[in-house]
């Protein structure tokens, strides 16, 4: 192919998105073009070197629930990532392992405390553990298992996983609401039922002012007979810290610990009937965030009581597939139950209000129940017809159990407040002494749906698609509370008795795509995303009365209504050159309606509670780019970029947003650039590897006059490793985060007189370590 026409077939896509969404910026189209321009130099340079060098692996994913399909012939922005790589580089957590995803970041506070963003969609960076209405705006799945709470992303580890998956924009037609932004998936190793196979692997790793840290894992595979196998997987380790409490003396107190054991049993008859049953425990747990008040220290917090999380995890998965004269059936039964407690200091509240500087702690913890039942079936092709249907039912369970202890409270209120109450517990429904809030609210959650997704090839070039989900949900809410701040009166408690919101609706989705014989595919998509509302939680006027009053509300609303979006995406995937250039470019437009936000009642002081409303409209619009280039048989490079705007498109109140803010948390560009060369030799190989990553700066608010307005700089990140192997041993040295990037993931400003400024959230610094494993 001339290097032309090579030229026109990535720009000409490009002009048309370029029109599409009328960037302001001149200067950024160029830098775009520009890129583009010498990749397909560089693709010509390779075809000159001859026939000789190697070729690009083919990725495949399940993007389509049809079976494996080649990443380059589906019409989705899909990214997918190889554990094995990963594991090489010593990189196994959410936040290390999606610098290099476009379009996707992820916002996380330590110990399973993950939110993940895609593409600006969000209005808030930082993490509410009371916020148990409101549901997540990107999925994620464990092979057929949904495990999305907002906020709450679990931390698996990246270990015996056939590879993780990324799918940009909203994929609620076969996987359902959580997934309105977006979808990660991660896709674990099944059984081998044709020989034992097994790995062992420990590594260590030291952060630089921290602590070291280590994990150990293994894996056993045991073929039980001719159909039946058995697959098994552990990993221990513990996350070194680097954060020290200056109040208890404890450096390096973010450590973090993490147990997780995966168990898959296969049966199959090797006719046309497979089961999978597996079940995943995870343990994770800190005693500190990953937070520090930078005014008192870069890696310092001041933290008297406990500020972690413990989190465990138990998933268990039934997967049948049988494969018919006419199609194949799939079903998957699933059931996930899960403790997450989260322990917040809250001293710095305790002095500003009270003046009370001891015991101050509070204890969330979160109890989920969900059963998940799917059954769809795939049938097979009638001439250039594909079409598969299904049916989703869900029911899920959520307890939320809140107490704030404020040891010196009741002497206090005696003494100062209402001299000569008497027993304050008995007087404001505490459950213990000094208890100044506690709540219980329970959330039983329901939904029923039924998808479809068919494809039409009137010609074989042509492939149009089109899918729905008809949803049918329902969620029954009921809260108590009491204490001093949670009752509505003294002796009062606030008793929200059980509340039903309901929403039902058909998300439909829309794509075609052209292909074209030299492996180059152009399409375009739309799809809609939709999250349910909620009822909100009681706010009690006794307490909240004044901040109401500034809003001119007597009370808060009693529940918030849906938020929806539709997005729309042009792109070209295509592979260059026998397969040795990838280059694929996907532009986006976005358009968020009637968006939840939470109204924090903190004028002109805070009280601690907030509502949950919807108003107003965001739209997102960019450009995502990623490609990969084997340049010889040794050598291959990655790139992937991504422009994202998106802005407030009219006022947002709720987060004190006018028309034009750009949305915070979220930075404009995003860049990332690897390199991997690899050599065989006599019974092993070297493998050295190093990747670029970067963050444009972003803000902590919507409009930079808000006094909370704080910028979260940009950042560089440098990974390297080293991989030797030898028949089965492998030994891998690796640094994450090479240059010492002091790296901010978060910025909440302070709200309390007696707090030391920012509360700012940190990503780890300089850390080196090396693996060991071997395969038998």
């Amino acid at each position: 192919m001339l290097i032309n026409d090579v030229v026109f077939l990535f720009l000409t896509p490009l002009g048309g998105m370029i029109k599409m969404f009328q960037f302001n910026s001149l200067s950024k189209l160029i830098n775009v073009n520009f890129a583009i321009a010498v990749l397909a130099l560089g693709a010509s340079v390779v075809e000159a070197q001859g026939a000789g060098q190697g070729a690009l692996e083919e990725i495949t994913v399940t993007a389509t629930r049809r079976g494996e399909t080649s990443i380059q012939d589906i019409p989705i922005a899909v990214t997918a990532l190889d554990p094995d790589t990963l594991q090489q580089q010593g990189l196994e957590t959410l936040s290390d392992i999606t610098r290099n995803v476009p379009g996707l970041i992820i916002n996380n506070n330590g110990g399973g405390q993950n939110e993940i963003v895609v593409r600006g969609i969000t209005t808030t960076g930082i993490l509410n553990p009371t916020d148990t209405a409101r549901n997540a705006l990107v999925a994620n799945y464990l092979d057929d298992v949904p495990m999305s709470v907002l906020g709450l992303t679990p931390d698996i580890r990246v270990f015996d996983l056939e590879r993780i998956e990324f799918l940009r924009g909203p994929q609620g037609t076969l996987f359902g609401a959580g997934a309105m932004a977006g979808l990660v998936r991660f896709i674990s190793k099944k059984p081998n039922l044709e020989e034992f196979e097994g790995s062992i692997q420990a590594s260590a790793s030291d952060t630089e002012g921290g602590s070291m840290g280590w994990s150990v894992r293994g894996m056993v595979n045991v073929p039980l007979n001719d159909n039946f196998g058995l697959r098994v997987t552990a990993y221990e380790g513990s996350d070194g810290g680097w954060i020290d409490n200056t109040a208890t003396g404890n450096d390096n107190a973010n450590e973090l610990d993490i147990t997780q054991f995966r168990t898959m049993l296969r049966y199959t008859n090797h006719d046309n009937l497979t089961i999978d049953f597996s079940h995943l425990y995870a343990d994770v747990s800190t005693p500190l965030n990953n937070k520090v008040y930078r005014e008192t220290g870069d890696t310092t917090l001041f933290s008297p009581n406990r500020e972690g999380v413990e989190d465990e995890i138990h998933i268990l998965n039934l997967v049948g597939e049988l494969e018919l004269n006419f199609g194949t059936l799939y079903s998957s039964t699933s059931y996930m139950d899960r403790d997450n407690i989260a322990f917040s200091d809250d001293f710095f509240f305790g002095l500003s209000f009270f003046g009370l500087s001891t015991d101050n702690e509070s204890h969330r913890d979160q109890d989920f129940e969900s059963f998940t039942q799917e059954v769809r079936f795939a049938f097979n092709e009638i001439g250039p017809f594909n079409l598969q249907l299904g049916v989703f039912y869900e029911d899920q369970e959520r307890t939320y159990r809140q107490s704030n202890v404020w040891v010196g409270t009741e002497a206090f209120i005696n003494a100062v407040i209402a001299p000569g109450l008497g027993d304050v517990v008995a007087f404001w429904n505490g459950n213990v002494a000094d208890e100044v809030f506690n709540s219980l609210t329970n959330t039983d959650t329901r939904q029923v749906a039924f998808f479809g997704e068919g494809t039409w090839r009137p010609i074989e070039s042509i492939e149009l698609t089109a899918g729905f989900r008809y949803f049918d949900w329902k969620q029954t809410y009921d809260l108590y509370a009491a204490s001093f701040a949670g009752s509505l009166a003294p002796g009062v408690p606030a008793v929200l008795p059980p509340t039903t919101s309901k929403e039902d609706g058909v998300n439909p989705r829309f794509a075609a795509a052209y292909h074209f014989e030299n492996n180059v595919m152009v399409y375009a998509e739309a799809a809609k995303g939709f999250r349910y509302g909620g009822v909100n939680q009681l706010v009690p006027v006794a307490f909240c009365g004044l901040q109401l009053s500034v809003l001119g509300l007597t009370a808060a609303p009693p529940d918030f209504g849906p938020d929806h979006l539709w997005t729309y995406t042009i792109g070209e995937k295509g592979s260059f050159f026998d397969n040795r250039v990838i280059f694929n470019i996907a532009a986006f437009l976005t358009d968020w309606d009637n968006i939840q936000t939470n109204r924090n009642l903190d004028d002109p002081f805070p009280c601690g509670y907030y509502y949950t409303e919807t108003a107003g409209r965001v739209r997102s619009q960019g450009v995502e780019i990623e490609s990969q280039w084997q340049a010889t048989d040794s050598l291959s490079f990655s790139l992937g970029a991504t422009y994202t705007d998106a802005e407030a498109r009219e006022d947002l109140p709720n987060v004190n947003a006018i028309d034009g803010d750009t949305v915070p948390f979220f930075p404009e560009w995003l860049f990332n650039f690897g390199a991997v060369y690899e050599t065989s030799f006599a019974n092993g190989g070297l493998t050295i590897a190093a990747d670029y990553s970067y963050r444009g700066d972003a803000g902590t608010r919507f409009n930079v006059a808000d006094p909370q307005y704080r910028i979260i700089p940009s950042s560089d990140v440098v990974n390297a490793s080293v991989t030797w192997r030898y028949e089965d041993y492998e030994i891998s040295l690796f640094v994450r985060n090479l240059t010492d990037e002091y790296i901010v993931t978060a910025r909440e400003p302070s709200r309390l007189v007696a707090e030391p400024g920012d509360a700012t959230t940190i990503a780890r610094p300089r850390s080196y370590g090396i693996t060991l494993s071997r395969d038998f």
